[in-house]
């Protein structure tokens, strides 16, 4: 059983007024210490030590701690945030005690902290420092003794370290810097971006932090941000070096992003949603079919008037059959119930709960036949769903739920997350028209249901017949299934 430790020192106030206090580097710890947690690290065998308590005997009798308790397949991560120099080529951190009179006395060597974590047989070992000399006034006598960090050391200290990383917020003659904008230091910033899968171009296939592609972020991300705020005095370039095997995971980040995508989603409210169910019916069988008339031909405006006029009387039928059960099953009084007959191919139930409309039309695809829609809308009173004397009245009746959004939606963008990210168990298609995606489809792989996305808002089929409480089930449970694969737009304007 893997077992993963941190250990988390941010010091950003020191005893002794020689040393500079170093901006917002308790929030730096305790922020990666959070981010951490989503991905298992549990706060049991973690350890956070902040400015006044982080002494170097504390610190030192967690590392003995800790060392005693790893195991080779165990992971462990040591994240520093203050005050670090070398002296003669040797690196140390600074601990909220030390002394700018004796600093490499009263700091802890780096050294020494490897030493004990090689001897503990741990292989997954990963040392973040966000540090620089900076800050620390050493004695006149002794300012040619010290520097920033000693890149040379920790190559040295790791080159036979299997499996153990460093990753450094700067080089030993450069500075790191702190943006108040971001209450954080810029480096620890970044570095929980990556980690918490915020800027998902510190991934590599789409959900793996990397080694090579934590560096490679964190080397183009530091100097851009650190542009963007105008601080420019002069440079600041994250550097890294590990054993002999290289690139290693540190994070999949798969299950994060696909909660975080979930997190995006809310169950389709009842009042924000049509409930449809689509038939078909030769023109022939219409009632009002007579002798002397003719099946249209053609696809038109005089052959869908024709239609929608000769169904007239099987609308009211439907509606008559429906007032009944609505009377019958839902209770609704006679007064209750607003009706509007056969006009034009189209007649409508308007109840205190909900609307319901009958729509006759001519098929766009087969010029003999009619199309029916049948429709709730305007729900009115969400609770009724549940209901089930409603879902008595619509058994088995719906095989679509419709939902439009206040804003159109971006086709292209859809269908061009989809196309880079290939989601894993999604199947989609999509219009290929000259102008560009019109509409696109996605499901989950194998399913009879699926979503048909438009500019006006999405359609969900349920591939066969359901009651409204198990459409709107279905839909919420699909889309659960698809969010992932939806980018974060389309998912916030669904919520909306």
């Amino acid at each position: 059983m893997t077992t993963k430790y941190s250990l988390l020192i941010g010091i950003e106030q020191y005893l002794n007024a020689g040393i500079s206090p170093v901006d917002f580097a308790e929030a730096d710890a305790k922020g990666f210490a959070k981010v951490l947690t989503l991905h298992d690290f549990d706060t049991t065998d973690q350890t956070i030590l902040l400015s006044q308590k982080a002494t170097k005997a504390t610190i030192e009798s967690e590392i003995r701690s800790v060392c005693k308790h790893l195991k080779e397949k165990d992971v462990f991560i040591l994240f520093y945030a203050g005050h670090g120099f070398s002296k003669n080529g040797h690196n140390y951190i600074t601990c909220s005690d030390t002394r700018p009179g004796d600093p490499a006395r009263t700091s802890l060597s780096l050294q020494d902290v490897l030493a004990q974590l090689r001897a503990s047989g741990c292989k997954r070992v990963i040392m973040f420092l966000d540090s620089c000399s900076s800050g620390i006034e050493f004695s006149e006598g002794a300012r040619a003794l010290y520097g920033g960090l000693s890149q040379e050391e920790i190559k040295e200290l790791l080159q036979d370290a299997e499996y153990c990383h460093c990753f450094a917020s700067c080089k030993s003659d450069e500075e790191s810097y702190s943006i108040a904008a971001l209450k954080h230091g810029c480096w620890t910033y970044h570095l929980i971006q990556a980690f918490s899968g915020k800027d998902k171009s510190a991934l590599t296939e789409k959900r793996l932090l990397t080694s090579t592609s934590l560096q490679g972020y964190l080397h183009r991300a530091v100097p851009a941000t650190l542009k963007q705020h105008k601080i420019t005095r002069s440079l600041q370039t994250p550097w890294q070096f590990g054993g002999n095997t290289g690139e290693f995971l540190l994070a999949n980040l798969q299950e994060l992003l696909h909660k975080e995508a979930l997190a995006n989603i809310a169950p389709i409210e009842p009042k924000r949603a049509a409930l449809v169910r689509m038939d078909s019916q030769r023109v022939k069988a219409l009632s009002g079919y007579k002798k002397g008339h003719h099946v249209p031909e053609e696809v038109a405006d005089y052959a869908a008037a024709f239609i929608r006029r000769i169904a007239a009387d099987d609308i009211d039928n439907d509606l008559t059959e429906m007032v009944k059960a609505f009377r019958d099953k839902l209770g609704y009084k006679n007064k209750e119930l607003q009706r509007d007959g056969a006009e034009d191919g189209t007649a409508s139930i308007v109840t205190p709960d909900f609307d319901f409309h009958i729509t006759a039309d001519q098929s766009s695809d087969d010029p003999g036949e009619c199309t029916w829609r049948y429709e709730v809308t305007h729900i009115r009173e969400p609770s009724i769903i549940a209901r089930d004397d409603f879902n008595e009245v619509f058994s088995d009746y719906f095989d679509a739920l419709e939902v439009q959004t206040k804003q159109r939606l971006d086709v292209a963008e859809i269908v061009n997350r989809l196309e880079e990210d290939e989601p894993e168990g999604i199947e989609y298609d999509y219009d290929p028209s000259a102008g560009g995606p019109n509409w696109c489809e996605v499901r989950s792989e194998g399913s009879d249901e699926y979503f048909r996305i438009d500019e006006n808002g999405l359609r969900f089929e349920s591939g066969t017949r359901l009651s409204p409480k198990p459409l709107l089930n279905a839909l919420d449970k699909h889309l659960k299934l698809v969010a992932p694969a939806l980018p974060p737009s389309t998912l916030k304007l669904l919520k909306e």
